[in-house]
């Protein structure tokens, strides 16, 4: 399943109630059934790139760990900075 779609129905699924949640990138490529390009190792990937602006559209804000390894996902208006 494309990256976008997996991820997608994935947090979709969760209750709306749902804290945010914290998955690996090892996690999501194999939700994806897919390995994720090199730059999801990047910030700007989880923040500007076309899959951060569906997640957007979705109501889902992604932010990559300091670490590059983890992405921490939050539905919008449930996460406060």
């Amino acid at each position: 399943m494309p990256l976008a779609a997996a991820l997608l129905a994935y947090l979709r699924a969760l209750p709306a109630t749902s804290p945010p949640i914290i998955l690996t990138l090892t996690e999501i490529s194999a939700r994806a059934g897919e390995p994720l390009p090199a730059e999801a190792q990047q910030s700007d990937f989880w923040a500007y790139s076309h899959l951060a602006q569906q997640l957007r559209a979705a109501g889902f804000v992604s932010i990559l760990g300091p670490e590059g390894q983890r992405v921490l996902f939050a539905r919008v208006g449930r996460f406060a900075v």
